[in-house]
This record gives C-alpha cells, structure tokens and sequence, in this order.
C-alpha cells in the first residue's frame, strides 16, 4: 500500500498559500502527472483514477474563529489622495478564504475516497464537516 502524507503546516503558513500552491503541494506529494489541472475539479480527477490502494493522511491546519480583530492591515487610499488611510482586512481576509478553501480540498479528497475503493483518507485535522458559512 501506497502511503502520502499531506501536511500543509499550522494556520499561519497555511494561510499564506495560495490556491496555486496548495495544488502544487498536491500535485508533487501524490505524484500526479504534468497534465494536472490545479482545482478543486482536476483534484478529484486524479484521486478517482488512483489504481493502487493508497492511504493519504491529511493534516489541515484547523482554524475558523472569525479573524477580524487580529492583526490588522494598514494602507494607504489606492488613489494616492491624502485622506486618512483605511483599514483594510486584506490580511485576514486572505487568511480566512485559504482556511475555507482547506475545506473544500478536505472534501475534494472525502468525495474522491467514496468513490474509489483503493483511496483511503484519514483526516488527521478533526476540521468542522460544515463547509458553510
């Protein structure tokens, strides 16, 4: 039996990935090939055409508190006028979309896993099943 271990590090490195990134990890982890498309799609594509029993343990940083009220961005108007700089939420609303963007991929592999009997995935995370807001 074939055994992948996915670990995308704790909630602060994860955050900072990109969807891109994300896939490439992925991609480079379970081996697939060239053609792989880097979504959410592509991911399922390729965990269903797994023809070797395989086990996949993954470790997705689980974060959802709300993250407004931490760490705050400051910056400047983008139309360069003089008027006080706005808050902007660009940090944790970056932050917040890759942890919603973990749950589709956990569910990604969860859907693949019912329907290809040589994939076994363990979540090794215990993230909410809601993928909700």
């Amino acid at each position: 039996m074939r055994k992948v271990m996915l670990d995308f590090g704790g909630p602060v490195s994860a955050a900072g990935l990109t969807r891109r990134e994300i896939h490439e990890y992925i991609a480079e982890k379970m081996a697939f090939p060239e053609y792989y498309g880097h979504n959410l799609d592509a991911l399922y594509d390729c965990l269903t055409d797994i023809s070797e029993p395989t086990a996949v343990g993954l470790a997705i940083p689980a974060v959802f508190e709300n993250p407004r009220g931490t760490a705050r961005q400051m910056t400047a108007p983008a139309d360069g006028n003089d008027d006080p700089p706005q808050r902007v939420l660009r940090q944790e609303q970056d932050h917040f979309d890759a942890m919603k963007y973990f749950l589709k991929v956990r569910k990604a592999f969860a859907d693949a896993e019912t329907d290809n009997p040589n994939l076994a995935v363990f979540d090794l995370t215990g993230m909410p099943e809601n993928t909700e807001e």
